[in-house]
Parts: structure tokens; sequence; C-alpha cells
């Protein structure tokens, strides 16, 4: 914090001790961890003291926190959003907008906060003495509500033998996947993670298998099929080898219009009269119905055929054993269909039954469960 602004606080502290030394301990009796925006600032370093043991604060190999610091915001240098990689897209003035609101009913205390390293540096004539790692948005959401001053949790990079490059982009993957504020896109992963390996990362390697473990570490709680997006589109996009490719609804489509005369989506293959479908491991169900109720259309309907492709093989499903157990899911389903048909044959009606629906209409104040009766 600059010297004006340690001496304004001082100045303003002098006249007001009795009253934030109670006020201090008051949240301090209570373990209060949101206090007003306005009192952050007036009780300035003092809020450090307010700071939870259990705050939580992201963890990464190659990364140290060091200590929490109370900084004037002018003092934060802000690289250029076209050079942080992390953030392709640059400022989500939507998110700004909803921690403006957020933060005018209170600080957080327990959530982390903006994390920087220390770099004094001179930038357009101003002089700065951090540079913001983490919390881009949340420090021009604090500029916009003309707050001077506030915490900051102060980093260590390049640790553990790790290069600078590496330990602040794996710190700042793992702080945007837990409690973020704004969750790193798969595109902000994609992006990170093929830099890192163009830079000759030492944490990520230009290999599936070390692309899908480094994802899986810096990205625990987005959804596996999120994860597997991100390691696939990362190894498009780093030409990474493979030992077992996989192929995304785009990779298959462009794969079969270029190598094969085979139709795909849905549409007709006039060479073999059939309707052609791309079929991915799990989805056989779906597809099943669809080749079901395009055949049903009318009563020359062409059949279909399926070309199927595999998720990542694994040790305990090998590539073989997944393709054995989706011709064997295809068997599975067709002998469904044929004890619907028999059941159908017998008792004139479908093994399955419609009771109703669930209240959904307020303008008709609908509030109890709907039978079929009622619609009918």
């Amino acid at each position: 914090m600059t010297n004006n602004v340690k001496n304004a606080t001082s100045s303003f502290t002098a006249n007001v001790v009795p009253e934030i030394t109670a006020k201090l301990e008051e949240l301090n009796e209570r373990g209060e961890t949101i206090i007003p925006l306005n009192e952050v600032e007036i009780i300035g370093e003092k809020v450090l003291e307010l700071i939870p043991q259990n705050v939580h604060l992201p963890k990464a190999k190659g990364s140290r926190f060091v200590r929490f610091e109370y900084v004037d915001l002018d003092s934060i240098a802000v690289p250029e959003s076209n050079t942080n990689i992390v953030r392709k897209k640059g400022k989500n003035p939507q998110l700004i907008d909803r921690l403006m609101v957020s933060f005018q009913n209170g600080v957080n205390l327990s959530l982390p906060p903006i994390i920087v390293r220390k770099e004094s540096r001179i930038i357009n004539g101003v002089h700065t003495e951090c540079m913001i790692v983490c919390g881009h948005n949340r420090h021009n959401m604090l500029r916009k509500l003309n707050v001077k001053g506030f915490y900051v949790a102060v980093y260590e990079f390049a640790q553990d033998g790790l290069s600078f490059e590496d330990s602040v982009r794996r710190l700042q993957l793992t702080e945007n996947d837990h409690y973020p504020s704004l969750e790193s896109s798969t595109e902000d992963v994609v992006n990170t993670v093929s830099t890192m390996i163009s830079q000759g990362s030492s944490l990520v390697e230009n290999n599936e298998k070390s692309i899908r473990k480094f994802v899986e570490e810096v990205c625990p709680n987005k959804h596996p099929s999120t994860r597997s997006k991100i390691v696939s589109d990362v190894v498009r996009k780093a030409g990474a080898y493979q030992e077992v490719v996989t192929y995304t609804a785009e990779d298959t489509m462009m794969w079969i219009e270029q190598n094969t005369d085979y139709s795909i989506a849905g549409n007709f293959d006039y060479d073999r009269n059939k309707i052609g479908w791309s079929v991915l491991e799990g989805y056989e169900d779906e597809f099943i119905m669809n080749a079901a109720k395009r055949f049903h259309e009318s009563p020359n309907s062409p059949s279909s055929y399926f070309l199927c492709r595999t998720k990542a093989p694994s040790e305990k499903r090998p590539l073989r054993q997944r393709r054995l157990d989706m011709l064997e899911k295809f068997d599975q389903l067709g002998e469904a269909i044929l004890d619907v048909a028999e059941y159908y044959n017998e008792h004139g009606v479908f093994p399955w039954q419609v009771e109703g629906f669930l209240p959904q209409d307020h303008k008709a104040k609908e509030k109890d469960f709907i039978s079929v009766k009622e619609i009918k």
C-alpha cells in the first residue's frame, strides 16, 4: 500500500479507533467472515486479522502461498488480455456485474482473494509492486466500485523444480477449477495446455496419455465428458501422438467424408439403399430408436447401418473388448425390440404405461399430479 493510502487510513483510524476496535472484536467473537465492503477499506490492513484460518487457497505444484497483504489496487499490474492465455476471451462483463452486486452485499473473507506475485515495474509511467495472477475479473470489479485498497494473496512461483511458466499456468487452471467465480471454459483449458506443450512444458508432454493425466489433475471438478473433450481438442491442436485414435463428432464426419462413400446422420445412402448412422459407444440405445423410428415412417422405409467408434480404451476395457461390447449391445437391443413386439401381439398394449405429468403451468395454477385421462 502506498504511503498516501497508509496515511489516509491512519488518519481515518485515529478518529474512529474505538469503533474499529469494537468492530474487530465483535467480528472475531462471532467468527464472522462476511463484512461490508466499505468496512474493508475503513479497517485497511487490519482486515488481514479477520481472514479465517480455513480460507480456501488453491494449491498446485510449483507455487507457494507466502502471505496476505493489503495493497493499493493501483499498485497491481494487470497483463493485457491478449497475453492471458488462461482467459482467451478476456474480461467477462456479465460476471463483473454479478460480482459487483455480490461484493456490495458483503465481502466473504473465507473465499480466495486475488492472487498476485511480487514484481516491481513501471508500466506507462506508473510504478507497480505486483502482477496479478488470478482474479482479473474481481480486480476489474473492485476498480468499477472505486475501491482504492484491498487484500490479496501473495504467491511465489518456479518452486519444486518447475519453470515459472509451468507453475503459474498450473495454479491458474487449479484456481479456476475450485469455487470458481468464472470457471475455465473448455477453450481456456485447451488453449493453456496447448501453449504449455508448445513451450516445452515439463508438466505435460505431447502425447495423449500425458495430456489426459494433466487435465485430470488440474480439472478434477469438470464433468468426465468435458475433460475427454478437452483432451481430444488438445491432441488435435498440438498434433499429439495417440496410441488409439478417438474421434469427435466433427472428426468422424470429416474422416468418413474424406475416406468412404458411406452416409451418416440419418441420411439416405442411394448406393446401398439404406440409411446411415454414426454411433459413439454409449449411445447405442438412441440410434437403435432413431433407426426404428425411420423404419416406421413408411412401409417402404429402408433399413439402417451403423458406423461405430468407441471411447478411449483402458486397461480393464481395451479397444477390442469395447468393440465386442458394442456389438453385444446392438444384439441385446434388437432382442428387446422382439420381446416388446411379442408382448404387444399377446396383450394388445406395449409393456409400459404413461401415468401422467407433473404440474408445470403456473398460469393455470397447476399444483397436483395430472393424469393422462385429464389430458385426453
